[in-house]
């Protein structure tokens, strides 16, 4: 907390995760399949964001540091 210079805000990383869903579901679509490796919270927020764009989870394996979530174009 004491020195924030040059680290995205928690909106910024939001946005960031939101145009990433767009590019990804965008790339999947010319090209699939298409695999991401990211950090949790990161994965959690592409998750949300491909969900509203009407993809559906199929696999959702493992928990804490590693996990596999596999979605589909519904």
């Amino acid at each position: 907390g004491l020195n924030s210079k040059g680290i995205e805000t928690f909106r910024q990383a939001k946005r960031r995760a939101r145009e990433a869903a767009a590019f990804l579901a965008q790339q999947a679509e010319m090209s699939p399949p298409v695999v991401l490796v990211a950090h949790g919270l990161l994965n959690n927020f592409l998750r949300w964001y491909l969900e509203d764009l009407g993809w559906k989870p199929t696999i959702q394996e493992g928990s804490g540091f590693l996990s596999v979530t596999m979605l589909e174009k519904g």
